[in-house]
């Protein structure tokens, strides 16, 4: 949750560190426990928007190792009421964690997911599953669209079919719709609406491929419309990985096949340390393998070659653009996209803009 949405809450008369002072000291909550009976293994735990703490105390009971990622300064101070070598707090917006892929055994997020902009619900989703280990645990709590608070502008309200959707790509263990009358935390009696669901990771099958992150002298960047692409759509070239073949050699041969850059064109920077993991809204089969989403590795580039060497794979590639940092907006229109690649420039090119 950011600053602008804890201050929206606040005008709207819901403040946080009221929330949570009131709920300080509560039982965990039911699918928490029931969370923890999936489990494997009891190593690594993470607990977005813990809040009070009490999900928290509970994982650390049953042996976790627990990080915290909230905004509020006062979970913070709760943790050290609690005194326990194996928890780390972490005080942030959510969207600004480093979710370190297949870290975590358990993922905790009850009531905190509707909070999250829209436009980064979809990436959000993808770190925390990135972050789970195979065979990891989540567990969560979605407002229904019949709660109380359903009039509030700055929080997310599902129906059954959207929090499924969130979850498609992964083992069902339990799910439940609850719409009942009970008391908020200031006491009052009102009418709760709620989905909660229990998920393991299942092993993905992630087609692999490299992305050219290409700068050129005027410190634009390269950028191709492909055929199956609207005129206006662009994106950076790339293509999958061979069997056998290294990501690096990927990268080289598609921006060999779709625009005729060979390696000599090419000074190599440096590669991401995590790729942008994509989920496929149907499963994709080639050369007779089922994948239900891929894994974009990013490899930067300096361009030291001609532009009037540059050729397009014609029954692919339409046209190419060099274009600058700040207009890469009006080209990469696709979900996710713009925001995916300025989080890589910024890591491969932190001298740019």
């Amino acid at each position: 949750m950011n600053k602008k949405t804890l201050e929206n809450n606040k005008t709207s008369g819901l403040e946080w560190v009221d929330f949570i002072k009131e709920t300080k000291n509560r039982s965990p909550r039911q699918i928490t426990k029931n969370a923890l009976s999936w489990v494997k293994n009891k190593g690594q735990a993470l607990d977005i928007g813990g809040g009070a703490l009490n999900d928290t105390k509970s994982l650390l009971e049953n042996g976790f190792k627990v990080d915290v990622v909230d905004i509020e300064d006062i979970t913070l101070d709760i943790s050290k009421e609690i005194k326990n070598n194996n928890l780390e707090v972490h005080i942030k917006p959510i969207e600004d964690y480093d979710f370190s892929i297949e870290k975590y055994d358990i993922i905790v997020a009850n009531y905190v997911l509707p909070f999250i902009n829209p436009k980064k619900i979809k990436s959000l989703m993808n770190n925390i599953f990135s972050s789970l280990k195979i065979d990891g645990i989540f567990c969560g709590i979605f407002f229904g669209n019949n709660d109380f608070y359903k009039n509030r502008s700055d929080t997310v309200f599902h129906t059954k079919n959207q929090v499924l959707n969130l979850f498609k790509n992964h083992e069902k263990l339990y799910f439940s719709e609850v719409e009942k009358k009970c008391l908020n935390y200031r006491g009052n009696l009102e009418h709760c609406h709620s989905f909660e669901i229990i998920i393991k990771k299942n092993k993905p099958r992630h087609r692999k491929g490299s992305v050219g992150l290409i700068v050129n002298s005027k410190n634009e960047f390269l950028l191709v419309n492909l055929k199956s692409f609207k005129d206006k759509y662009f994106t950076l070239a790339g293509g999958g990985q061979d069997n056998g073949e290294l990501l690096l050699e990927t990268a080289y041969r598609e921006l060999k096949e779709e625009l005729n850059i060979s390696r000599e064109d090419l000074e190599f920077v440096g590669e991401s340390k995590k790729p942008v993991v994509f989920y496929f809204s149907k499963p994709t089969v080639r050369e007779c393998v089922e994948y239900t989403g891929s894994e974009k590795f990013y490899f930067g580039f300096k361009f030291i070659g001609n532009d009037n060497e540059i050729k397009l794979q014609e029954d692919e590639i339409r046209n190419y653009k060099w274009v600058s940092y700040e207009n890469l907006k009006d080209y990469l229109l696709f979900d996710n996209q713009l925001e995916d690649t300025y989080e890589k420039i910024k890591e491969i090119f932190p001298n740019l803009p």
